[in-house]
């Protein structure tokens, strides 16, 4: 049969004395091969390689009233005072539904806090404390040495309105009636060193209410302290925002906080950048949370840590007029820990429970961005929710709940967590009687969205994992894997731990998913891309995939490529991600054979086959486990591929010397042989094309000289065709019932060199090149 033609070349790259045929094969259907002629007793040899604000007249603030300690009683945890117990449609107890304990604001006004006005500086001349440094400072810069420094720097407006940054110049200790910052400054950052310098002063605040502390005198205030370490006792924190007062930003950088509370900001923004908090008894008010709040950022690595507050890390408390929210900014790497055993309250509390306008927090981890949280309760306290959660790409949030507190999910969300591609979602509690769940969502049409996520895996021992508190929600998108456990094994990654089902394509695509749940159960679930060939354990559907009755779930991606295995194979292989466990079994004449094997560092991975070879189609099934997530894929042992191609070309080496008659030069090597490798079958054909692409040709005296139509073929009839001349058929063949197929001449055929009398040059290496071409076809 006619069969397209292939060709293949093979280059040589230099030969060196008497003529030499060099041989390379390269990825093109042609090759090339140096031949070269020498004359003269020297005879021959080869060579080859084959990318600023006017002053103001202040307003009357209200100032917030003493934050009393949190009581104890049952009847007065987690309900606003003002505010009647929200109908969740729940079970949630009296202990649960009360607000932590704050301070309520206070309807009488309150004077702003003034230095005496201090005269025009042409009446008289005002003269600088000697502490306060301005030399070698910007005009807006400052630095101090002492609280009383910095408190005329910030009440003295008249001399120092163009002053927005101060600098510390040693530690700063709080004296009572504190700071209130003059009503015409905007802005204002501290640092805690020198310009220039390095190192971290400490900042000690007193307890004693907020007029104790530092605070701003209006709204839109933005605070920035940096590099400072601060010693607490105040549960207003050092640096404190009156309720009064909307849209103020107060950041921290590099900072490190020990004390009662951090933040007390209700109607603004909180920063927190490469910061680290530990919340803790230290002789002033009790320990309580890390920040009360509207709005949150925190960036850098950021570490969070309450070990005696009795309360929730982060009070999302107010209304600055626009929704709260909590965000973790792109590449940020926060830890936090709620290990406090006075706190039955989770990692979020948020007044009004998640049901009040702009009082809905979004939660959002950013790309690549890293949120851990470990809590005795929870992501989200009792009953209160938050609007939504979303983990960007590249991104991950972790929730362990490592105890059992009420009837109360660790998640809980009004409308929808999002996980986009390469995110990842780990949400797991320990022992738990909760018929709440894991993950609940609040309002109907709740959905988890999935944008091909790196990793989902939800555990919970009592097997609620997504439940929705009214009508219907949605678990959808894009997924290449899923692994449902229909009973509890444990929170175990490891081979052994295997799920009951395991879905995925067998093409690595992504399965596009969707599962409808009620109040009690999932009602449908499918996978609309299904072809016979995914290896599926069992069907998808709302019996195998519900929710309300698992106790471990993993989706999300994977790598998992076997190599095709080939009858004349002795090992199998593949690809996966660094470090992943693989297995991979088969039956072979009615023996069963499991072989394992771990991926190196670059993913691949190879187990020798004890019993080679093999049959045609043999199944063989390979599981791969990496990150608690299962795959597998099957495929069947193959026919080697139909190959044509040179095996061999060995270098031809021709000596001579000159002769006044004409003669021909045979090949110095009477075995020369080469040959093709043909795995298309017995009775397949082929054939050899060889031609020179110029003259043999050498330097003889500085000059070139050449042997024209010397290098020949000849056939077995005698007849003689220079190479040089075009395309030479050398060698038609058939392929018989061994792939290789060896090509020889006698000594008189084949390739050759035919001189005439006197021709040639003594002492003179002659050279060309030959290609040579392998054609699948007569």
């Amino acid at each position: 049969m006619m069969k397209q033609t292939r060709k293949k070349l093979f280059p040589v790259l230099a030969a060196v004395l008497l003529i030499v045929m060099a041989l390379t094969f390269a990825g093109s259907a042609l090759a090339y091969s140096e031949a070269e002629v020498g004359n003269g007793e020297e005879g021959f040899s080869e060579e080859g390689s084959n990318s600023e604000e006017e002053p103001k007249e202040p307003p009357v603030p209200e100032e917030a009233p003493e934050k009393s300690d949190p009581p104890e009683t049952e009847e007065n945890v987690g309900v606003s005072p003002d505010t009647e117990p929200e109908a969740t449609g729940e079970p949630v107890p009296d202990e649960e539904v009360k607000p932590e304990a704050s301070p309520e604001t206070s309807m009488e006004p309150t004077l702003i806090e003034q230095e005496e006005a201090v005269p025009d500086a042409e009446e008289n001349a005002v003269l600088m404390p000697a502490s306060i440094i301005t030399d070698g400072l910007a005009a807006n810069e400052v630095m101090v040495s002492s609280f009383a420094d910095l408190k005329t720097v910030l009440t003295d407006y008249s001399t120092y309105a163009g002053i927005d940054t101060v600098y510390l110049n040693g530690d700063i200790v709080y004296e009572p009636g504190g700071i209130a910052i003059h009503a015409s400054r905007s802005k204002l950052t501290i640092v805690g060193h020198p310009k220039g310098g390095t190192g971290r002063h400490t900042v000690s605040d007193i307890a004693g209410g907020q007029g104790n502390l530092i605070r701003p005198q209006q709204s839109g205030f933005s605070l920035t302290v940096k590099d400072a370490v601060i010693a607490g006792k105040n549960y207003y924190g050092a640096f404190t925002v009156s309720d009064s007062y909307s849209g103020v930003t107060t950041s921290y950088v590099n900072v490190s906080y020990h004390g009662p509370q951090f933040s007390y900001n209700r109607r603004g923004l909180v920063r927190y950048i490469d910061t680290s908090i530990t919340i803790a008894n230290t002789g002033g008010d009790p320990a309580q949370e890390i920040a009360e709040l509207a709005q949150l950022e925190i960036g850098g690595n950021t570490t969070l840590t309450n070990t005696a507050g009795g309360n929730a890390m982060f009070w999302l408390a107010g209304n600055s007029g626009s929704n709260q929210y909590f965000k973790v900014l792109d590449g940020a790497n926060v830890t936090a820990v709620h290990n406090s055993a006075n706190s039955p309250y989770g990692f979020i509390y948020v007044e009004g429970s998640g049901s009040t306008a702009n009082q809905k927090p979004e939660v959002t981890v950013g790309t690549n961005a890293s949120l851990s949280v470990t809590t005795k309760v929870g992501f989200t306290h009792s009953g209160h929710r938050v609007e939504s959660i979303t983990v960007q790409p590249g991104g991950t949030l972790t929730v362990a709940q490592t105890s059992n507190s009420g009837d109360y999910p660790s998640i809980y969300v009004n409308s929808s967590v999002t996980v986009r591609e390469g995110g990842t979602l780990s949400v797991k509690r320990g022992a738990n009687t909760s018929s709440n769940g894991l993950v609940r969502f609040y309002n109907a049409g709740g959905v988890m969205k999935l944008d091909a996520p790196r990793r989902i895996l939800l555990y919970n021992p009592n097997g609620r994992l997504i439940t929705t508190n009214s009508g219907t929600a949605a678990i959808e998108g894009s997924i290449q894997a899923v692994n449902v456990w229909d009973t509890d094994k444990g929170f175990t990654d490891s081979m052994e731990n295997m799920p009951k089902n395991i879905w995925n394509k067998n093409d690595s695509g992504a399965m596009e998913l969707k599962a409808v749940l009620n109040t009690s159960g999932v009602t449908s679930a499918v996978i609309s891309n299904r072809t016979e060939d995914d290896p599926f354990t069992a069907e998808f559907n709302a019996a195998s995939f519900n929710t309300y009755a698992m106790p471990m779930l993993a989706m999300g991606s994977y790598t998992l490529e076997p190599d095709t295995v080939y009858t004349n194979s002795i090992g199998i292989s593949g690809s996966s991600r660094a470090g992943a466990k693989i297995q991979a079994g088969y039956q072979n004449a009615g023996t069963a054979q499991k072989l394992s094997a771990e991926a190196d560092s670059s993913g691949r991975y190879d187990m020798a086959i004890p019993d080679a070879p093999l049959s045609v189609g043999t199944k063989i099934l390979t599981l791969c486990h990496s990150d608690f997530l299962k795959v597998q894929k099957q495929n069947a042992v193959q026919l080697p591929p139909a190959v044509l191609e040179f095996e061999t070309v060995p270098d031809i080496l021709f000596q001579t010397t000159i002769s006044a008659l004409p003669q021909t030069v045979q090949r110095t090597d009477a075995d020369w042989a080469m040959s093709v490798y043909d795995t298309r079958g017995a009775g397949s054909m082929w054939r050899i094309e060889a031609a020179a692409a110029h003259p043999l040709t050498g330097l003889y005296n500085g000059s070139s000289v050449t042997l024209p139509e010397a290098l020949v073929f000849i056939d077995e009839e005698g007849g003689t065709h220079p190479l040089e001349n075009g395309s030479v058929v050398v060698r038609e063949g058939t392929t018989g019932n061994t792939a290789l197929n060896e090509v020889r001449w006698q000594e008189n055929e084949g390739i050759l060199v035919s001189l005439n009398g006197g021709e040639g040059k003594p002492g003179v290496t002659y050279k060309t090149t030959i290609e040579w071409t392998l054609v699948d076809a007569p």
